[in-house]
C-alpha cells in the first residue's frame, strides 16, 4: 500500500507540472505577459510583426542588457512606446553620439494634457482634446490615434509626417520621434499598411535593434544562464537522475525489510563488538562439529611449528569433543613439546 501511494503522489505532481509548464508556454509563448509595444508580443498591442518583417530584409536582434562595447554605426534602435519622463531620462544621447539612428516613439496618448517643451531637444510637445472615437474606444484595446502633436522648434528638424513624425541629425548619428508608437503594433501594419513612412524611419541601416530593456525585460544572467553558457546541462540532468534514485531508494529499500521477529536480534546484533562479530559470523559460516578440523588445517597452513608439535596438537584435537576443550588441550600440548 505505501508503494503505492508514494506512486500516486509521483503522479499527481507529474501531472501539477505538466499542467504550470503548459500554462506558462502559453502566456510566453503569445507574449501578453510583456508590456504593449515589446516585439515579443504576439498581439494586436505588440509589435512582432514589423520584428520579423525587418528580419526577412536585414540583421534584426533584441536588447535585454546593455549596448556597451557594440559597434553602432549604421545600426538603428527602435526605442518604442515611451513616455515623457523616459525620453528625459533615456540615453539615446550616448547612442546618437556613438553613430546610431535611435526612433523613439510615444505611447498613446487618450487625454488632454499640458503642454509640454524639450528644450534639449528644441521641441514642443502639444496635446489636443480627445475625439469621441477615442474616448469611446475601451481601455484594453488601447487606441491607435492619440492626442499629441509634435511641434519643432529648429530648423534642424526634418518633417516626416507632419505633427506624427520628425527627424533630426544629432551627434554623429540620427534621431527620429514618433507621436505615436501605435502605428508600429501588429494591428496597425495589419490594417494601415505604410512601407514608405516605416522604410524612412528606420533608415538606411545595416542592421535594427529592439530596445526592451525600457519596459523592465532584462536578462540578468542567474545559475541557469551560466550551466547553459558553459556547457553544464548534462550534469546538471545525471546530479537529477541521481538525486531521484536515492529518493527512490530511501522511499523503497532494494534489499528485503527483516521480519518483524528479527528486530530484536538485529538491535542485539548492532551492540556487539568486532570479535563477537566475527564469532556470529563463524556461528553461521561453520558447523559445530566442523569447527575442530577447521581450526586445525588453518594452523597447520600457518603455524611454523615442528614436526612432534604438529602430530602432538592432532591428537589432542582428536581427543577432545568440544571446541573450547580441543583448544585448551592443543594449547597444552604446545607447551610440552617445547
Amino acid at each position: 500500500m505505501r508503494k503505492f501511494t508514494w506512486l500516486y503522489l509521483l503522479l499527481l505532481l507529474g501531472a501539477l507540472g505538466w499542467g504550470f509548464a503548459s500554462i506558462l508556454e502559453l502566456r510566453f509563448g503569445g507574449g501578453d505577459i510583456y508590456p504593449a509595444g515589446s516585439s515579443l508580443r504576439m498581439d494586436r498591442q505588440g509589435t512582432r510583426v514589423l520584428y520579423e518583417s525587418l528580419a526577412r530584409l536585414r540583421p534584426v536582434s533584441q536588447n535585454f542588457t546593455t549596448l556597451e562595447g557594440q559597434d553602432l554605426r549604421q545600426v538603428t534602435i527602435l526605442i518604442l512606446n515611451l513616455n515623457v519622463m523616459q525620453v528625459e531620462d533615456s540615453n539615446w544621447k550616448t547612442l546618437t553620439g556613438r553613430g546610431a539612428r535611435v526612433v523613439l516613439a510615444f505611447a498613446p496618448a487618450a487625454i488632454q494634457r499640458k503642454n509640454r517643451e524639450l528644450q534639449d531637444l528644441d521641441l514642443e510637445l502639444t496635446y489636443s482634446a480627445p475625439t469621441e472615437e477615442m474616448q469611446d474606444t475601451p481601455a484594453w484595446e488601447g487606441s491607435r490615434n492619440t492626442t499629441l502633436r509634435l511641434v519643432p522648434r529648429s530648423a534642424q528638424w526634418a518633417i516626416i509626417q507632419k505633427g506624427e513624425v520628425i527627424e533630426r541629425p544629432m551627434g554623429r548619428g540620427s534621431l527620429v520621434i514618433a507621436a505615436n508608437a501605435d502605428r508600429f503594433s501588429n494591428q496597425t501594419l495589419a490594417e494601415q499598411r505604410e512601407p514608405e513612412l516605416l522604410a524612412r524611419v528606420i533608415g538606411a541601416a545595416d542592421r535594427v535593434i529592439f530596445e526592451e530593456t525600457h519596459f523592465g525585460v532584462r536578462d540578468a544572467p542567474g545559475v541557469m544562464v551560466l550551466v547553459r553558457r558553459f556547457g553544464l546541462v548534462g550534469l546538471v540532468l545525471a546530479l537529477l537522475v541521481l538525486a531521484g534514485l536515492f529518493v527512490w531508494q530511501a522511499a523503497f529499500p532494494l534489499v528485503p525489510l527483516p521480519a518483524e521477529g528479527h528486530s530484536q536480534n538485529s538491535a542485539l546484533v548492532s551492540h556487539r563488538t568486532a570479535e563477537s562479530g566475527l564469532a556470529q559470523l563463524l556461528r553461521r559460516g561453520i558447523p559445530p562439529h566442523e569447527l575442530i578440523p577447521a581450526c586445525a588445517r588453518q594452523w597447520e597452513r600457518l603455524a611454523n611449528a615442528t614436526p612432534k608439535q604438529r602430530e602432538a596438537v592432532r591428537l589432542a584435537l582428536h581427543e577432545a569433543n568440544h571446541p573450547v576443550a580441543a583448544y585448551a588441550r592443543a594449547t597444552l600440548a604446545l607447551e610440552r613439546k617445547r
